[in-house]
């Protein structure tokens, strides 16, 4: 069937060709193109051969299963729902460290020991602690500030909360508003020997 179908084109392609020729008048040849001035081409950096990829993409065999498939085969409608076995967990962004405000509120505190009065270090007890909290809002400014001390005077513990008052602490301050605690403790070296 094919090989007569070729005939038959063949013959028509055959018959047309020579149509023309057949009633006295020869083919015409087609009307010329109008020259078109060439210029020289530009110089052209001499080509590179492009590096073969390390691992060069390999043929895909329609009738092969994909590696995929293979270990998970689709399951058919009939069967009933999909259910899933094995679950693929990303590993979360590591949480920020936790700002240690108590830690903060110390440094701000300062030496406290110089806020005691020279003529107040001889009377106090060998061991000398401060109560410290501050309340810190979102901007780092510290909104309400508390200092107390049972052996300290009270000239000494308001220096100590004036300059909590006046801290600012480096914003912004996650949860706040916040409430910052610690406690100071002071050894009083006994004097030296004369």
């Amino acid at each position: 069937m094919r090989a007569r179908n070729r005939v038959l084109l063949g013959l028509l392609l055959l018959g047309l060709g020579a149509g023309p020729v057949a009633c006295g008048r020869a083919a015409e040849p087609p009307p010329a193109e109008p020259a078109i001035p060439r210029t020289a081409p530009a110089e052209q950096a001499p080509s590179v051969a492009a590096p073969r990829p390390a691992n060069p993409p390999r043929w895909i065999d329609p009738m092969r299963p994909h590696p995929s498939e293979a270990r998970f085969p689709m399951a058919h409608v009939e069967e009933g729902p999909l259910t899933v076995t094995d679950a693929v967990t990303t590993p979360a962004a590591p949480a920020p460290p936790v700002r240690d405000l108590d830690a903060e509120l110390r440094g701000h505190a300062g030496d406290v020991a110089s806020c005691v009065p020279a003529a107040e270090i001889a009377a106090l007890p060998p061991q000398v602690a401060i109560d410290l909290e501050a309340t810190i809002v979102e901007s780092g400014i510290v909104s309400r500030a508390a200092a107390r001390s049972a052996t300290l005077s009270p000239a000494a513990v308001a220096c100590v909360r004036a300059r909590i008052d006046a801290a600012r602490f480096l914003a912004p301050v996650p949860g706040a508003p916040r409430t910052a605690s610690t406690r100071i403790a002071l050894d009083r070296q006994p004097a030296p020997p004369r």
